[in-house]
């Protein structure tokens, strides 16, 4: 195991995958911290058990207006919560932009820097403003 693996760890990725012997996949590569961001921003804050505090405020931006506001908003709301719940990575509040806006979707493109590595990630995440059945 390199030192970059050994710095992220192992654990599962969620959605849980199970391999063919019927078991989930341990990971212990960047996926698992793209992982663990992505449960952070799409959990909602006050709806876990024991840890009401964990999640990302940012479904408190639904159906808000388009504007300079809701879009300052939902960055505050992930950069606080990223630095909050995942200490492997590095999150400026200049590390996220907004690509393209829709009136339905947001698309933000979240920049990290792992610690200890100095290596640099980027995904870009959509937010759905509204929600379409």
């Amino acid at each position: 195991m390199d030192s970059i693996n050994k710095f992220i760890g192992s654990g599962i990725i969620f959605p849980i995958e199970l391999n063919a012997f019927g078991r989930p996949d341990t990971v212990n590569d960047i996926r698992l911290i793209r992982s663990s961001i992505l449960n952070i921003i799409n959990w909602p804050t006050r709806i876990r058990f024991f840890n009401e505090k964990y999640g990302c405020r940012i479904y408190e931006c639904l159906e808000e207006p388009d504007d300079a506001i809701s879009s300052s908003l939902v960055k505050h709301f992930i950069i606080e919560s990223i630095q909050l719940w995942e200490k492997r990575v590095e999150l400026y509040p200049s590390s996220i932009k907004v690509l393209d806006s829709t009136p339905t979707v947001v698309n933000l493109q979240i920049t990290y820097t792992i610690r200890n590595t100095k290596l640099e990630e980027t995904f870009i995440y959509p937010f759905y403003k509204e929600i379409i059945y």
